[in-house]
């Protein structure tokens, strides 16, 4: 169950096994072990998990069927359909959306 939701919220995030997996200082070989159960995440591990994915250590090992706190954010329709493209994209093209978008807050009166 734990790589189930881990998938379920890693890729609900747009993020990839590799993406995900650095993040955490790990291989994303690792990371394919903890989607498919073969392995379960140490301690430390499961926080930096939680951390990134935004969930509480409870929801992940399945001792909380409460779905994901969503934090109190509000976004209009054009930022919403931003998001949604971001997300489709790949890495290398979310890095350089990442960049275009430093380089135009670094010019903005």
């Amino acid at each position: 169950m734990l790589g189930t939701k881990l998938k379920q919220l890693r890729t609900g995030k747009g993020m990839t096994q590799a993406e995900l997996a650095s993040r955490l200082g790990l291989t994303p070989k690792m990371v394919s072990f903890y989607e498919l159960d073969q392995r379960v995440p140490p301690i430390d591990i499961l926080k930096k998990l939680c951390g990134i994915l935004g969930v509480d250590a409870n929801y992940l090992l399945d001792v909380s069927s409460k779905p994901v706190e969503q934090a109190s954010v509000s976004l209009n329709g054009r930022e919403l359909a931003l998001l949604a493209a971001y997300r489709k994209l790949s890495a290398e093209n979310k890095d350089f959306i990442d960049l275009c978008m430093k380089k135009a807050l670094e010019t903005q009166d």
